[in-house]
């Protein structure tokens, strides 16, 4: 049926705009359940699409799927709202008591298909028709048990979603306006989950683009003749307020297009040693994915900013590391996302500075470089600082390669722990009460064996720590053309962490590309021509069960093997 709409223009008038088709769906709050109120009625011109397909005058009740005789419902007001010009087009398609959960609204389902199909029935009918937008409200159905509503968001964006796809006047850009449930039904007996159901209808312009809520505050089911008293439905009065909010409330669906994300908030900055670790509050991302946050770093209080090298990545939080302790770096975030990127945060600033806790107060290192075998090496004027040293040992000799004894300083020192295959041994020592700046490291590999190579690496741990206070943990194994060990060890806050390996490549020069976990102290050095060792260290702000220490290797080498000490804090 094709509807010619005219009227008599007088001169220097302007023809009316395209009549606005709008489609009313949804369960029985949609249709109306209160009594006409004998108020205003609908615009002159205002017109419906029945179910049986024809174009008449929109009157209470419109024509849904199970309207009540002398009913009103919000489509009422709302055309009054919209007013007379240009005209506008009703088409009716709610159905009391049905939602989601019952198979009814969901793409596919009858009901969705019956006010798809009709929409696009009237719109085929009359091409100089708009399509102005859809009208949705419902959710009481859905608000009856668990499993509904846990699934309600998702069913809801999938509708909204295959709406604007199926009706073929219809966009991407298309307003939507979804009506918040009557309060009272939040304590209604049988309606446990309506509150969760409700927070998704009114969350969905943060989810979905081109639509808005009307709110539903302050509405009641009224009491008397003509009024639904049930806590369910709306009365008279409310129905007029919530259609003048849905009319509103189409100008706000119009305007929620996708934009740059919000402004990052709550940034903090944590100190570390030579490291700030950062954490925010993701922004709202308005209709489009955030898919990175970038961070600007500044070290003359915001005077100029460059950007941190840190990836992409939609993390809340960053390390930035390889920081000049006791320089103040002052930080902002931005997040991004596919239409461009948003503000910045607030600045925050972060002094990166030793730790409260363990810390090294001295390092050194020695090497035998190849020798006549023999079983006891020393290594003289090793650098040390009074108190605590810990000693990583490396070697390899026959027949078992294990150390049997080392001194600091004529101390002798309890061994912590270590990884002995077949005869390649390492492990960590600590000797209590060493005096002095410099040392005297012996290290005797016990009575029958003969090494050709050794090397010992020493930090000296501020607070006199004991054997008591260290834990070992290592891993290491036959092996040839490894590029990685990986070991764990719980630590707490305050405490330290110091790593030492040992790599072989014959005829070559085995480095330690990179560590995890940890800080390069001592880059891969040789003890022997192709006979490595290398250490790191990390003082702990943040205590972790099984932290994960790893040294990836430049090169796949043999025999490699990876030992950690974690000194407790005092």
């Amino acid at each position: 049926m094709l509807l010619q709409i005219g009227m008599s223009l007088g001169a220097g008038t302007r023809a009316p705009a395209s009549p606005l088709v709008f489609l009313l769906a949804g369960q029985s709050n949609m249709i109306g359940r209160a009594s006409f109120d004998g108020g205003a009625t609908y615009p002159a011109g205002t017109l419906q699409w029945t179910q049986a397909g024809a174009l008449t005058p929109a009157v209470s009740p419109l024509d849904h799927v199970d309207e009540d005789p002398g009913d009103m419902g919000l489509a009422l007001q709302f055309a009054i709202e919209k007013g007379a010009l240009p005209p506008l087009i009703l088409v009716p398609a709610a159905r009391s008591s049905t939602g989601f959960s019952d198979n009814r609204w969901n793409p596919g389902d009858d009901l969705y298909a019956a006010a798809v199909t009709r929409t696009n029935a009237v719109m085929a009918a009359n091409p100089s028709f708009t399509f102005g937008g859809i009208l949705w409200h419902q959710g009481e159905k859905d608000s009856q048990a668990s499993g509904p509503a846990a699934a309600y968001q998702a069913k809801l964006d999938a509708m909204l979603t295959a709406m604007r796809g199926d009706i073929t006047a219809a966009t991407a850009t298309t307003p939507i306006v979804l009506g918040r449930l009557l309060p009272a039904v939040f304590a209604k007996s049988g309606y446990a989950f309506a509150g969760s159901v409700d927070a998704v209808i009114a969350d969905t312009p943060n989810r979905v683009p081109f639509t808005a809520v009307a709110s539903a505050a302050g509405l009641t089911s009224g009491t008397g003749a003509g009024a639904p008293a049930d806590d369910l439905h709306f009365d008279a009065p409310s129905l007029r307020t919530l259609g003048t909010r849905y009319a509103a409330a189409l100008g706000a669906a119009a305007a929620n297009a996708p934009a740059v994300p919000d402004q990052v908030t709550g940034l903090t900055v944590t100190p570390g040693d030579t490291e700030n670790a950062l954490a925010w509050s993701a922004p709202a991302a308005n209709h489009s994915p955030i898919s990175d946050y970038v961070i600007e770093v500044s070290v003359n209080g915001g005077a100029t900013w460059a950007v941190v090298a840190d990836g992409t990545g939609t993390a809340t939080g960053a390390v930035h590391t390889g920081l000049t302790n006791g320089v103040t770096y002052t930080y902002r975030v931005a997040a991004v996302n596919g239409i461009g990127t948003g503000p910045a945060s607030a600045a925050a600033a972060g002094t990166p500075a030793l730790p409260p806790g363990r810390t090294v107060t001295a390092f050194a290192h020695a090497e035998s470089g190849s020798t006549p075998a023999t079983r006891t090496f020393t290594f003289p004027g090793v650098t040390v600082a009074a108190g605590s040293v810990v000693v990583g040992v490396c070697g390899r000799g026959s027949p078992d390669g294990a150390v049997a004894s080392v001194t600091v300083g004529g101390v002798g020192a309890t061994k912590v722990g270590n990884v002995q295959e077949n005869i390649n041994d390492i492990g960590l020592w600590i000797a209590e009460g060493v005096t002095g700046t410099s040392a005297s490291i012996v290290v005797d590999w016990g009575s029958g064996n003969t090494v050709d190579r050794c090397g010992v690496a020493a930090w000296s741990v501020s607070g006199a720590p004991g054997a008591a206070d260290c834990t070992f943990a290592g891993s290491g194994a036959s092996g040839t053309g490894l590029s990685s060990r990986t070991t764990s060890i719980d630590v707490a806050e305050d405490g330290l962490l110091l790593a030492y390996t040992q790599m072989i490549q014959g005829g070559g020069d085995p480095q330690v590309a990179a560590w995890t976990g940890v800080t390069g102290r001592l880059p891969g050095t040789a003890v022997s021509p192709g006979f490595n060792h290398a250490a790191a260290d990390h003082a702990v702000t943040s205590g972790e069960t099984g932290r994960t220490v790893t040294a990836t290797y430049a090169a796949a080498y043999n025999y490699p093997h990876l030992v950690l000490c974690h000194v407790a804090p005092e």
